[in-house]
């Protein structure tokens, strides 16, 4: 459970080289001085919150002896090294992926010369975070805390064996557990290692990538005596190919930043050998990260994570271009970040003293800028995204002697700008990342006054409908069009932009001719003589996706939650579809697959989707990624003909009255040419704008048809008139690019518009004097001290599900307007702080906090939704995917072997390219990449305020990788005999390759057109052919059907398919018995009894077509018995009565419906039907539950209190899990809880907290309990 005051003898802090040389940089009992020194060190293990809490006392003779904590989160601990120097002595090194964040207790308040107990010291409720601790010869240097990766604790007596053991277990899944002797080494011992000094400025930058994140390079050259060795290797190497070291330096970077055990010397040697040879043979694409190819809008920019104890140095990441990158040296360019040392913002660890420690650590850091070889990198600015995630951008002196601040001179006139926040959202607009430029000059230009109307609620305002929005002419639409490098007729409409000091949208407008653009007043912020227009985004079909708090205020406004569980299972039913029919696969992969592809023409032709390896691994991909995000955002997707994501656009002929709408969106989402057809929307919709937290943020508006709009097309257009505009109704929206979610579901459109909130915003304050680079500065500290827009809004979710009122109580509109103010913080630098009481003081089970925090079980849709997808996201974990399909005879076309070998050499090229783009950007696979559905980018890429950038560019890639690609397979002039032999060469190839570590799937299919071309000339040209491809389907059928025997009549084959169908039944029924906790073997019985009764369920629906249907598609039976199962059994259990806990039946029906839901989505997504046979198991796995005890609920306390173990034994029967151990616990707030640290397969724990947090758990217990002591006595 927990495991307090484990006394230890000392500590250490350094690295381990190897398995077995710990190099000490610093030792708590040789830091000792007459003065100072360290004493009473002492354990907490906080098994079920995954912290571990060491504490020790700064000892000295004059002064205070504060008391400091190191903090260490379980899942930063990579390795465990244990070993044992004397009998009764164990020494534990952790092996730490990030630094230990270091504090310092804090006495504000209190007497500063109290002393602390250590017994008392853990539940001391205000911790300042530090960076160093000691004294003379006690001290701990920053450097040290910040670069050392290995803690090392001595324990001196028995009473440490069994918290270690627990966290040994509570870390398996993360940490390798190694037991060995392990040599120690002082650092001081070492001979002193400086940073070999290199000529080349990319090289330099990636030595220091190895060399500064910790003390492993220095202390192994220390420590080997081979430091004047390998920097005479490093001088040398540079000369000869700096490229080719820089890519091997990063290589190893990449080694360290996992963890993995590097022996730089040796990894050096072998990896510049590996990249020289690639230059010698003058191969360009290498698959480093230094080695891309990149579209012309995108470039290389070099990143460094700033930390309280030190800069990490980060391989060169892709951004698109802003202006100015466009006009200034990325070169001399960098991204700064601030996290704090375990890569977290800094905002949730600074403790009780932020402004002091931003101010003394992070601050002087910003102030001085970076330096790296001969470059001093310093302060230039940030855009408005960035400062949300804690970022900027440096600038070093380039070429011209150009310095940052000559940049920010040449941005435009900001010199009337005195405010700081205005100021620093103005020059951000020069940093929006851009998917291309055109060249127009100042005379196309011109500038209307914007439409306005006077504010009702405030004479002194005026609401501006034209906020943000001009026009643009047609013909320098399309010049734009050649300039992004669209599709012929892909035509957008509407385009965000920035053109010097304007920032907005541009709609087209047919009647102005020429080259023409026109600004209105509220677009133009400053000044500028840039006469480039840039293009952020286009007008273009967009899915729409429904969240937490959107359909929170649909609900309480009167949406049944039946229609979110429908649209839920929706989406379910259409990823089980999408592994076993072609057709479902590919409506799946048009509506969710980044990858542009004829997804539907390659089904139409007679490609098998649900067999070829990449397409699979697409649907995969995607359907992990949007189980995750239907489980912790309730992002549900919407019909594409049922809801779209829009720009919003004016109305600039007038016609629209107030209320109305005109909505025109291309009916494919995948095909939106200006020839391809349209739907003009008609009737009801509602429109909202995200976040949205506000009853009367989402609009029930009324669509229109006006002819003179119909030029506007995926866009949604806002009347010109009316009382307040639209936009501004919704969150204080305006029309400068802001994306809104429009929709025509008819089941969630709902009756009444509620009063929307007025978003009004003081001015920000202006400063006497012009800003300068110190004021900017501060006030991005401000933003960090500051930032938290995430716990209000998670603060507002709570209380809307919680509070009787919802939506529409005090609280909640309270956190909405505060969180409105705080987003516009970056513009207007007002902020509003989060009280202690706005704290829920409980979760809902959504929220997943059930570890840590009281928990209840949310009776709104958002906890039914959630209850629905875990349990499907958790039957898809830790499966074996079977992918032994063959390749389809029908595309090795006759004359290919000719291109054999040229294709192996694009396959090669094209290999290269694919891993130097996953390798960038950390992501695991291929089709994660390729499908848009990442599911975990690495941690020092993905930003956590700033998803969209890196998913731009990362499409973009992709996009340009196809594109050139395809250029290289037509770049020879050949005919079409030709070509389809060398596109079934590459099909070939794929498939050779395919078993080889880091395979690349995706190559034939960038010639997909090629491929349905060989397809359909077949289909056109010879009679069908029966083969197999070993698929999924056709080894499921064979194993219904059974081995070919002489059959009478179509009666005898559909009784040997019904018979072998319950055997199947039956064998995973006998398979699964340890997963349905059965008791008594006539359980069995009961449970195939169960099963029988679902196959005659299913098959008396059956029209006689539809039986013919499953004669040739037999394993179709198996997938809707089971699905069948899940829905039937699991429903008795949702229907909540007081009693299904303690009948057997209905555990069993649920226990069953769960089994069948589990093997259900197994198969379709693994292909193995091994899950037929075998039992879902998973990794046993240890976990926190905490169950909250009111007080006012004296029956249900008193079972707690005094029959904790029959509790725990029951709850095991009702759950399947096999250990609970149990706590009864007070919080500071003296509130009651209890504590279970619970241990079985990760199904009977879902089982255990689906139960602990139902809304009649207590009344059950007590009623089991009362049943027991009329049987037993127990309780008197």
């Amino acid at each position: 459970m927990e495991h307090k005051h484990v006394f230890m003898e000392s500590f250490s802090l350094g690295i381990v080289l190897g398995y077995n040389t710990f190099i000490d940089h610093y030792n708590s009992v040789d830091a000792a001085s007459k003065s100072a020194k360290i004493t009473n060190p002492v354990v907490y293990f906080e098994h079920c919150s995954n912290v571990l809490y060491m504490y020790f006392l700064d000892s000295r003779k004059k002064g205070i002896s504060p008391w400091h904590r190191i903090v260490v989160r379980y899942s930063s601990i990579c390795r465990i090294t244990m070993c044992k120097m004397k009998p009764m002595e164990t020494i534990v090194y952790l092996h730490l992926l990030h630094s230990p964040l270091l504090y310092k207790i804090c006495m504000s308040g209190c007497n500063e010369d109290r002393y602390v107990e250590p017994y008392d010291v853990h539940e001391w409720p205000a911790w300042d975070r530090v960076i160093e601790f000691g004294d003379g010869a006690s001290k701990c240097t920053s450097d040290v805390v910040g670069k050392s990766r290995v803690l090392k604790m001595a324990f001196a007596n028995r009473k440490h064996w069994t918290p270690l053991s627990n966290l040994v277990l509570r870390t398996r899944n993360n940490a390798e557990v190694v037991y060995a002797p392990v040599n120690e080494v002082k650092a001081m011992r070492l001979n002193q290692v400086p940073r070999p000094g290199l000529d080349d400025f990319g090289a330099t930058f990636a030595l220091l990538s190895v060399w500064s994140g910790s003390f492993q390079v220095a202390d192994e050259l220390g420590l080997s005596g081979k430091a004047k060795e390998v920097c005479r290797e490093l001088t040398h190497r540079v000369t000869e190919c700096p490229r080719a070291l820089e890519e091997a330096l990063f290589e190893i970077y990449f080694a360290l930043s996992q963890g993995k055990v590097v022996t730089f010397c040796t990894a050096l040697e072998s990896l510049y050998g590996k990249y020289l040879g690639y230059r010698v043979r003058q191969e360009v694409w290498t698959g480093s990260v230094v080695a891309q190819e990149l579209p012309k809008h995108i470039v290389k920019v070099r990143k460094v994570i700033i930390t309280p104890t030190k800069k990490l140095f980060l391989p060169p990441q892709l951004v698109c271009k802003s202006r100015l990158l466009q006009h200034f040296d990325p070169e001399y360019a960098l991204r700064v970040v601030i996290r704090d040392d375990d890569c977290k913002l800094v905002s949730f660890s600074l403790g009780a003293c932020k402004e002091q420690f931003l101010n003394a650590v992070i601050k002087p850091q910003l102030m001085s800028g970076v330096k790296v070889g001969g470059r001093r990198f310093q302060f230039l600015g940030c855009s408005t995204s960035q400062l949300r995630n804690h970022g900027l951008w440096f600038y070093a002196k380039d070429t011209a002697e150009r310095t940052a601040h000559d940049i920010r001179a040449g941005i435009g006139d900001l010199s009337g700008i005195l405010s700081v926040p205005k100021l620093m959202a103005r020059m951000g607009q020069a940093f929006s990342q851009s998917l291309g430029f055109v060249h127009v000059p100042r005379h196309c230009t011109s500038i209307e006054p914007d439409i306005r109307t006077p504010a009702a609620i405030d004479p002194k305002r005026d609401y501006i409908f034209s906020d943000g929005i001009g026009r643009i002419s047609a013909q320098l639409l399309r010049k734009v069009y050649r300039a992004l490098e669209l599709e012929d007729c892909e035509e957008p409409c509407a385009i965000q932009i920035r053109y010097g000091g304007c920032k907005g949208m541009l709609l087209l407008d047919p009647s102005l001719s020429g080259k023409q653009i026109i600004f209105r007043p509220s677009m133009c912020k400053f000044n500028s003589d840039h006469e480039d227009l840039y293009v952020l985004k286009t007008s273009k079909p967009r899915v729409l996706y429904l969240n937490r708090p959107m359909i929170t205020i649909l609900e309480q406004g009167g949406i049944r939650a039946k229609v979110f569980l429908v649209l839920q299972n929706r989406v379910l039913d259409s990823f089980i579809n999408s592994m076993l029919d072609p057709h479902e696969a590919a409506q799946v992969l048009c509506g969710y697959s980044a990858m542009r592809l004829p997804y539907r023409g390659l089904a139409s032709v007679g490609v098998d989707l649900t067999v070829e390896p990449f397409f699979r691994g697409l649907i995969r991909a995607i359907n992990r990624k949007v189980l995750k995000d239907l489980k912790t955002k309730a992002r549900i997707i919407v019909p594409q003909e049922s809801g779209r994501t829009m720009f919003g656009v004016l109305d600039e002929t007038g016609k629209l009255e107030y209320g109305q709408v005109f909505v025109q969106y291309s009916k494919d989402i995948f095909r939106y040419k200006v020839n391809e057809p349209a739907a003009i929307l008609k009737g009801d919709v509602i429109v909202t704008k995200n976040p949205c937290m506000h009853p009367g943020d989402i609009r029930r508006l009324t669509a229109v048809d006006i002819p003179e709009l119909h030029h506007v097309r995926d866009c949604i257009v806002f009347p010109a008139k009316g009382e307040r505009p639209h936009p501004d109704e919704m969150s204080g929206s305006d029309l400068d690019g802001d994306e809104y979610s429009v929709l025509w579901y008819e089941d969630l459109i709902f009756k009444n518009n509620c009063s929307p909130m007025h978003y009004n915003s003081d001015p920000p304050k202006e400063k006497k004097s012009p800003v300068e680079v110190q004021d900017m500065i501060d006030f991005f500290c401000q933003y960090i001290k500051g930032d938290k827009i995430g716990l209000i809004a998670n603060a507002h979710l709570v209380w809307a599900d919680m509070l009787t009122g919802g939506i529409n109580s005090r609280r909640c509109r309270d956190l909405a307007r505060k969180c409105s103010v705080n987003l516009d913080f970056a513009k207007c630098g007002e902020i509003k702080g989060f009280q202690n009481a706005e704290k829920p003081p409980m979760y809902p089970d959504f929220m997943e906090k059930l570890d840590t925090k009281n928990t209840y079980c949310s009776k709104k849709v958002l906890g039914q939704l959630y209850r629905n997808c875990k349990r499907v996201e958790l039957s898809t974990e830790y499966l074996d995917v079977v992918e032994d399909c063959l390749p389809d005879p029908r595309l090795l076309v006759d004359g290919r072997e000719e291109f054999i070998a040229s294709a192996r050499e694009s396959y090669r090229r094209y290999a290269h390219k694919v891993r130097a783009l996953l390798k960038s950007y950390g992501i695991d696979s291929e089709t994660e990449a390729f499908s848009g559905a990442v599911a975990k980018f690495s941690k020092y890429v993905k930003e956590k305020n700033d998803p969209t950038d890196v998913a731009m560019v990362l499409e973009s890639q992709v996009e340009h990788l196809v594109r050139r690609t395809r250029e290289e397979f037509f770049s020879e002039d050949c005919g079409m005999a030709t070509v389809l032999c060398k596109a079934s060469a590459w099909y070939q190839v794929t498939y050779d390759m395919q078993t080889i570590e880091g395979a690349v799937l995706s190559f034939p299919w960038v010639v997909s057109d090629i491929l349905m071309r060989i397809l359909a000339d077949k289909a056109v040209s010879s009679a069908p052919v029966r083969y197999s491809r070993n698929s999924f389907g056709e080894r499921l059928g064979d194993l219904i059907l059974g081995h070919p025997q002489p059959l009478t009549s179509q009666e005898d084959a559909q009784g040997r398919m019904v018979n072998n169908l319950l055997k199947l039944m039956y064998d995973w029924i006998d398979s699964s018995k340890e997963f349905l906790y059965v008791e008594e073997p006539r359980e069995l019985d009961l449970y195939k009894g169960i099963m029988r009764e679902v196959y005659f369920k299913v098959s008396r629906s059956f029209t006689s077509e539809e039986t013919t249907a499953i004669m040739q598609q037999p394993h179709r039976i198996v997938i809707l018995c089971l699905r069948f199962a899940c829905s039937w059994c699991l429903k008795i259990f949702q229907d909540g009565s007081n009693g299904e806990l303690i009948s057997k039946e209905c555990r069993r029906r649920y226990r069953l419906g769960h089994l069948a839901l589990i093997t259900l989505n197994r198969l379709s997504v693994s292909g193995n039907l091994a899950y037929l046979r075998t039992a879902p198991t998973g990794s046993t796995a240890t976990e926190p539950v905490r169950i909250y005890v009111a007080k006012d609920d004296e029956e249900f306390f008193v079972i707690v209190r005094r029959y904790e173990d029959v509790l725990a034994s029951i709850m095991k029967n009702w759950s399947g899990v096999a250990d609970i151990q149990m706590y009864l616990k007070r919080d500071r707030f003296d509130e009651w809880f209890l504590q279970l640290m619970v241990t079985g397969s990760r199904w009977a724990l879902e089982r255990l907290k689906e139960i602990v947090v139902y809304p009649s758990f207590r009344e059950v217990v007590c009623r089991v309990f009362k049943l027991r002591e009329m049987q037993t006595g127990v309780g008197h």
